[in-house]
């Protein structure tokens, strides 16, 4: 509306400026056509002593451009003050009769008179009431037409703002996308995108609650019946061992506790990662001398180019590759190799094991929080759940990604994508 009221009011300012110009300033301008017969009427009124023979001449232009003339003293004229000025100078003017006929005046100082030609009406002057009713319709046609463009635009805009209502009552299907390729279509499918983001994250929250309840709730329950049998050991060695088994499940509890809060860290859109070029092969070497008390029977090895280079987060990537390399160590019967190469603009490193592998149809469910390839939540089957989860905030956030393929040994093959 405020976009129609501008419209409106701008065509009103021109067309009363335009009506100014045209009564003020066009009715007392001379023609250029007419500029040239003031000034030889002057010259032939200065260079003629007899009256007669001048109204002669005057008579005979007069016929000529189909008008009238005359001559008569400046004070019998009707005009404005500012016409009246220019003759009293000597300048010509030119105005219009009541019939919108022009009319020119030409001053003759050596007489004392005005010479008069009313010529024929050449062209018509519209009124200035005519003028009022052209800015009148002109106004009529650009409200409407104005109006006519702008109600699908209010409706479409009414429509996303009852979306946006709607999501914040709690309706979180609502969308606003109606299916136009302008600027509000635009921005009802950015809102939908918004909308469609923030649905995912509330889901997701509410499965890893659950799950985080899950899992918080097998070592509590644990440590529970363990404080209650503790009465009815009987020996000191039966009270140690109890309390070890209490203490392991209090470790599993710190352990979820510093997962979760590594989880939150690398999901979060506001984290950011430092970038610096990283010798992968040096720093996985050194990752897997770190490793390999986990599981000493197991052969872990790193291949691939010394020059293997990608540009990473060198903590983040630290924290991925320890997860998958502490993986395979888990299910892995007698060998692990960690291998490295580039991929054209990226850089691959694969983590394959000859363990049992992962079933394709577990695949992209594994990669969920607290998800396990045997669904079992017993503490022989290690970790808390949230290792490859880990692993896969932390490739997107590096824009790259976790691919969990057959591998060559018998087992699994987890291979990541880094940049370079």
């Amino acid at each position: 509306m405020a976009v129609l009221i501008a419209i409106v009011v701008g065509f009103f300012s021109v067309g009363y400026i335009f009506w100014l110009t045209f009564t003020r300033d066009f009715r007392k301008t001379l023609p250029p056509h007419f500029q040239s017969t003031a000034v030889a009427i002057q010259a032939l009124a200065e260079a003629t002593d007899s009256e007669a023979q001048l109204m002669e001449v005057l008579e005979k232009i007069a016929a000529d451009i189909g008008g009238t003339v005359a001559m008569t003293p400046l004070e019998a004229l009707e005009v404005d003050d500012d016409v009246g000025q220019r003759l009293s100078r000597g300048d010509a003017a030119f105005i219009f009769a009541e019939d919108d006929s022009p009319v020119l005046l030409i001053p003759v100082p050596s007489k004392g008179k005005i010479v008069v030609i009313n010529a024929e009406r050449r062209f018509p002057v519209p009124s200035n009431a005519a003028i009022a009713l052209s800015i009148a319709v002109i106004m009529v046609i650009v409200f409407g037409t104005g109006l006519l463009l702008t109600l699908p635009l209010v409706k479409r805009l009414g429509h996303l703002e009852r979306t946006a209502s709607q999501i914040a009552g709690g309706d979180l299907s609502a969308r606003a996308s109606d299916g136009h390729q302008d600027a509000i279509g635009s921005l009802a499918r950015q809102f939908d995108t918004m909308a469609d983001r923030v649905q995912e994250l509330l889901e997701n929250q509410r499965q890893l609650l659950q799950a985080v309840a899950h899992e918080l709730r097998t070592p509590a329950a644990r440590i529970r019946f363990g404080l209650e049998m503790l009465p009815d050991a009987e020996t000191a060695e039966e009270i140690d061992a109890r309390l070890a088994s209490i203490d392991d499940d209090l470790v599993e509890l710190d352990e979820l506790v510093r997962e979760l809060q590594l989880f939150n860290k690398y999901d979060a859109p506001s984290t950011v990662l430092s970038s610096e070029s990283t010798p992968l092969k040096a720093v996985l070497e050194e990752l897997c001398v770190r490793l390999q008390p986990l599981r000493q029977e197991i052969a872990l090895s790193v291949v691939g180019d010394e020059g293997t280079v990608a540009v990473v987060d060198k903590r983040a990537f630290n924290r991925a590759l320890q997860n998958l390399i502490s993986n395979a160590l888990r299910y892995a019967e007698t060998r692990v190799e960690v291998r490295v190469a580039h991929a054209g603009e990226a850089c691959v490193v694969d983590v394959v094991d000859d363990g049992p592998g992962v079933p394709e149809s577990d695949r992209e469910r594994i990669v969920e929080p607290f998800a396990r390839v045997d669904n079992s939540r017993n503490k022989e089957s290690g970790g808390v759940g949230l290792g490859l989860a880990i692993v896969e905030r932390i490739l997107e956030a590096h824009a790259g990604s976790l691919e969990i393929l057959d591998g060559d040994l018998g087992g699994a093959n987890f291979r990541t994508t880094w940049p370079v």
